[in-house]
């Protein structure tokens, strides 16, 4: 029962990883500009690498997101089988508003992102 829990939970974090862009897992950042580049950067650029960053920080989030939901979601399947088990220790309610904030997370992983 342990390795099959060990197992569902190394699956529950490494899911997310395959979906993640490749950017968050080398650290590039804006494109893979460094800070000494060029003395003259004008505007445009400087908001370019903003943008870039702001797009990794939103893969992070949206990795994020699908790994807690995800944890959630599995974590709501074992309060149901305590629920079951002894109803006063673990309510029906505790369950449900895990499985819906779970759900919820991985709902809002899904949002597109516009700037």
């Amino acid at each position: 029962m342990k390795k099959l829990i060990a197992s569902l939970i190394f699956f529950i974090y490494m899911i997310p990883l395959a979906f993640a862009d490749s950017n968050i897992a080398v650290g590039s950042v804006g494109g893979g500009s460094n800070f000494n580049s060029s003395p003259d950067e004008s505007i445009g650029d400087v908001a370019g690498n903003l943008f870039g960053v702001l797009m990794n920080v939103r893969q992070m989030i949206q990795v994020l997101c699908i790994t807690v939901g995800s944890v959630l979601i599995f974590f709501s399947g074992v309060q149901y089988r305590r629920h079951c088990k002894n109803p006063v220790q673990i309510t029906m309610g505790t369950v449900f508003m895990t499985f819906l904030i779970g759900a919820v997370l991985i709902g809002m992983s899904f949002v597109p992102f516009q700037i």
